[in-house]
C-alpha cells in the first residue's frame, strides 16, 4: 500500500508537469487538482500516524511514572500497594492516551483520605 502511495505522489506531479508543457488545459487542471488533493491526504495521513505515535509515548511514559512513584514510596505505605496494583492493570495503547484520566480517578478513589484527594 505504501508503495502505491509513493508512486502516486511521484506520478501525479510528473503528469501535471507534462500537461503544463503540452498545454492541454483539461489534463492540466485534472492533474493539478489530483496532485493538490493527494498532497493534502498524504499530509493528513502522516499527521494521524504521528498522533498515534504520541499516544503510545504518552501511555508508556505514564506507566513508567506509575512504576517509578510506587518504587520510591516506602513498602509499608498502603499507597505503594495501590500504585503497584494500578501500574500492573495499566495497559498503554497507541489508540488513545491509555485512559489516563480513568486511571487517575481510580487511584484517587483507592487512596485513604478521599476528602483531601478531591481538592
Amino acid at each position: 500500500m505504501a508503495v502505491y502511495i509513493i508512486i502516486l505522489a511521484i506520478a501525479l506531479p510528473i503528469g501535471w508537469l507534462i500537461a503544463e508543457i503540452k498545454g492541454r488545459v483539461v489534463a492540466r487542471r485534472i492533474f493539478g487538482a489530483l496532485t493538490i488533493v493527494s498532497a493534502c491526504l498524504i499530509g493528513w495521513g502522516v499527521g494521524m500516524l504521528q498522533r498515534l505515535n504520541y499516544n503510545a509515548w504518552y501511555g508508556h511514559a505514564s506507566k513508567k511514572l506509575l512504576e517509578g512513584v510506587a518504587a520510591s514510596l516506602p513498602t509499608e505505605l498502603p499507597e505503594r500497594k495501590i500504585l503497584e496494583e494500578s501500574a500492573q492493570k495499566f495497559r498503554p495503547t497507541y489508540e488513545n492516551r491509555a485512559r489516563y484520566d480513568v486511571l487517575v480517578d481510580s487511584i484517587l478513589e483507592s487512596l485513604p483520605n478521599k476528602e483531601q484527594n478531591k481538592q
